[in-house]
């Protein structure tokens, strides 16, 4: 679990070992496929970070474009070493950064709490060199918009935020495109979230033009790239996640399997559960259980 200066959302690492998947699979190679594409990240010094990370060899699609805060905002899309596509954007309101590090006396990672979970200890981060502060949104490339804008809704995304219909040459070259592109979308937040900046978005879109429909990842979570994604809630009562569950079931939301204890076996006081979202996407949300053994 990688964070960046507080424990609120953090990049969720992982390599599997087993399964396996074939080393030759790579992450989606458009921006427009269905699925999650990409993810962005605030930056308060979008051409410093550009041209620190250029000269430490990462590869951008272009130079940064665009303005902050107007249209799609002032950004520029990189790759990481697997090919998933990172964005930063320039915020006119960017949050409050994290604390600044000590090199002398580097402070401890942020590590989300799970009761029960006995993990390896938080480990110490280096100051960080380029100027990122927080996620901004992920991006959910989806068939249908309003029934996905529904999805979201359900589960508690309220607030929306319209994007342009249609890019800038200029924007769409910034995303890999040869030409202008043409989509329906809306960056979706929770209200009154706790996450600084508002919360993190959901970048609902529907790809008009160009468009794609091969399906996103199916199961198992082991694809290359982002192919899940878990929110968090607030924890209340004794068997708080079967009380999720049959709310989410009652609106017709199907899941993968049973809520699984996490991450402390039969002792666990917590657990995790995955519903399918728009187009067979998975999302993972947790909370509290009774434990199966004292």
């Amino acid at each position: 679990m990688l964070t960046h200066g507080q424990a609120l959302s953090f990049i969720d690492l992982i390599e599997f070992f087993d399964p396996v998947r074939p080393l030759t699979e790579k992450p989606y190679s458009f921006m427009y496929h269905l699925g999650m594409t990409h993810v962005a990240y605030v930056t308060t010094d979008l051409d410093a970070d550009y041209a620190y990370l250029s000269n430490k060899g990462v590869p951008f699609l272009s130079a940064p474009t665009g303005k902050a805060g107007k249209r799609f905002g002032r950004f520029a899309t990189l790759k990481d070493p697997d090919g998933t596509f990172i964005q930063l954007v320039e915020a006119p309101n960017p949050g409050v950064p994290p604390r600044a590090c000590d090199p002398n006396a580097l402070p401890p990672s942020s590590y989300p709490a799970y009761p029960g979970l006995n993990d390896d200890p938080p480990e110490f981060y280096p100051c960080p060199a380029t100027h990122l502060v927080r996620p901004q949104y992920i991006n959910v490339n989806v068939s249908d918009f309003e029934s996905a804008r529904e999805f979201f809704r359900l589960v508690g995304f309220a607030n929306e935020r319209p994007l342009p219909e249609m890019s800038t040459p200029e924007e769409a070259r910034a995303m890999g495109l040869r030409k202008p592109f043409r989509i329906r979308g809306a960056d979706l937040t929770v209200p009154d979230s706790v996450v600084l900046g508002g919360g993190v978005a959901i970048r609902l879109i529907q790809w008009i033009d160009p468009t794609d429909h091969a399906p996103p990842y199916p199961l198992p979570i082991n694809h290359p790239g982002i192919q899940r994604l878990a929110w968090n809630s607030v924890n209340s009562g004794a068997n708080l996640l079967v009380d999720k569950v049959a709310t989410l079931e009652a609106q017709g939301i199907k899941f993968v399997s049973a809520p699984a204890p996490c991450c402390n076996g039969a002792q666990s006081t917590s657990g995790i559960v995955i519903m399918y979202g728009p187009d067979g996407m998975l999302f993972e949300t947790g909370g509290a259980m009774i434990p199966a053994s004292p």
